[in-house]
């Protein structure tokens, strides 16, 4: 997400729910203020005929303040969440990663 990237997302999102669609949209901790028309978007594009194929992913920075919001209380209710954490160096890092094959 970025400048001017706004009503392309919510078109993608309409047609997706609409269609049966997955969207990502990402870096969404640079459209703070824009998040909060999104969370309506969002729950109107479910209310209306929804397809149960739809997905709606976003991913986020962490804010900088403890006391500062980037999602909406009511999405992150509604939503399963993941957090991925860096390792701390090099070594954890190639560790992390050769965990993940057999």
């Amino acid at each position: 997400m970025g400048q001017g990237q706004e009503k392309v997302a919510e078109d993608c999102l309409i047609d997706s729910a609409k269609n049966g669609k997955w969207i990502m949209l990402q870096n969404v901790h640079l459209m703070i203020d824009w998040m909060k028309g999104f969370e309506r978007k969002l729950e109107e594009a479910v209310a209306n005929d929804c397809h149960e194929d739809f997905r709606c992913y976003i991913t986020s920075e962490p804010p900088p303040l403890p006391n500062q919001d980037i999602i909406p209380e009511a999405i992150l209710q509604n939503s399963i969440k993941i957090a991925n954490e860096a390792p701390q160096n090099l070594k954890a890092n190639l560790r992390r990663a050769f965990s993940k094959f057999e």
